[in-house]
């Protein structure tokens, strides 16, 4: 009798103490993980530059996919889903699992360059440094001037006025070009523009004007007739003139 009472005594203690739980198989079943995850494809749609790839994947499977493109010609995709854009155009790439397909809208894009600024005005001796971008795969810039003798361009993009004259300066990357137009003014006033029309401000902080681009490690220098800074208070730099 004292050892079914002491075993009473335990089993009531274990209950007050709320130590009892749900048998696992009694557990209440959670919604959500027993929902079947559903399967998708990681874009439906995208643009591509050409020359450059997207990785496209199959969501919620494990199950391996057959990869297929409706248009080699415009965009080819790998066993493993990996996009390569060879011309514009569109294209659909298709995952395959078993029976069912999952698709993705491709658009290829040429790449496209562009410069800061479509045109200059230097005066003879003066620089200026172009900046060259592309959305393309390659960063190699080809830089072109049509009349060396007026304005040069080096391969770091920067332009060196030489004589009164015009020269068009070409920056070509990826196959696109983007064009500045350079034009050189004497330092004695030739082609009726003042050698003092244009000089150069920083964008960011200082209060001078300068002759020369690179003068005081200007913040953002950019090109604007003289009447214009001396109307936003800037005054003369000692170190140009």
């Amino acid at each position: 009798m004292k050892q079914i009472s002491k075993i009473v005594t335990l089993c009531i203690a274990l209950f007050v103490a709320g130590t009892f739980t749900l048998p696992a198989q009694l557990a209440p079943i959670d919604a959500h993980a027993a929902a079947k995850t559903k399967v998708t494809i990681s874009k439906k749609k995208a643009t591509v530059i050409r020359d450059m790839t997207l990785q496209l994947k199959v969501k919620g499977t494990k199950k391996k996919a057959k990869w297929s493109s409706s248009k080699k010609s415009v965009a080819t995709v790998s066993k493993k889903g990996k996009v390569t854009a060879k011309k514009a155009g569109k294209a659909t790439i298709t995952a395959k699992i078993g029976k069912k397909k999952y698709r993705c809208k491709i658009t290829v894009k040429n790449p496209t360059t562009t410069l800061d600024v479509t045109s200059l005005s230097l005066i003879s001796g003066q620089h200026y440094i172009l900046k060259v971008s592309s959305n393309g795969k390659s960063n190699n810039v080809f830089w072109w001037t049509t009349h060396s003798s007026v304005a040069s361009i080096d391969g770091n993009g920067v332009v060196t006025a030489k004589k009164p004259g015009t020269s068009m300066i070409s920056a070509t990357m990826n196959g696109a070009t983007a064009y500045c137009e350079v034009t050189v003014v004497g330092t004695d006033g030739q082609n009726g523009v003042s050698t003092m029309e244009y000089v150069w401000i920083p964008t960011k902080g200082g209060e001078k004007y300068h002759s020369s681009q690179t003068c005081s490690n200007m913040d953002g220098p950019r090109q604007v007739r003289l009447e214009e800074t001396k109307s936003l208070g800037f005054t003369q730099c000692s170190k140009c003139w």
